[in-house]
């Protein structure tokens, strides 16, 4: 069954991954992607696989691909699980986060905010979740220059963590 398939190759290229045997890891991404194009879009397989499809392409260095399969994921998620889920607010931040890492600020940007805004609908200001896309979106204002709008975000996160934590 390819799904079976799919699975084994992204495993064995994490297990290479995590060994440092970067040229293996590389070959079950290329694997994966070639396996990952022959499943139906718009699925549960789709939208899990291609999530981790941009985390061994993240792992070995092939960030464009990653990228891709990451908001590939994201739309799939939106799709299958909708626009406003729980799924999609934590897929739509781990996107962000992997796309900060990536060193792609305006891409993770996108992603971060749309995690936050449903956060905020979903969870509320005063929210651990909320505070942590508070932080992400924070980061990548620092990363943009955008100094003041970073300390505006840093500084909420904070204090939402200190209350929540109760913290002084």
């Amino acid at each position: 069954v390819i799904q079976d398939v799919i699975e084994d190759t992204l495993l064995l290229g994490f297990c290479f991954l995590g060994q440092g045997l970067l040229p293996e890891a590389k070959n079950c991404a290329d694997d994966s992607i070639t396996l990952l194009g022959k499943v139906k879009k718009n699925t549960q397989m789709y939208t899990n696989f291609s999530r981790a499809l941009g985390e061994l392409c993240f792992g070995v260095g092939m960030t464009a691909k990653a990228s891709l399969y990451f908001e590939d994921h994201c739309r799939c998620v939106e799709n299958v699980y909708g626009r406003e889920s729980d799924i999609a607010s934590n897929s739509f931040n781990l996107v962000g986060c992997f796309l900060i890492n990536a060193g792609l600020p305006e891409k993770a940007r996108h992603y971060c905010l749309k995690a936050l805004a449903l956060r905020r609908k979903n969870y509320g200001d005063s929210n651990v979740v909320t505070a942590s896309s508070q932080y992400n979106v924070g980061l990548i204002h620092r990363m943009l220059g955008n100094f003041e709008l970073a300390r505006k975000e840093l500084s909420r996160a904070h204090a939402t963590m200190a209350r929540v934590h109760g913290a002084h």
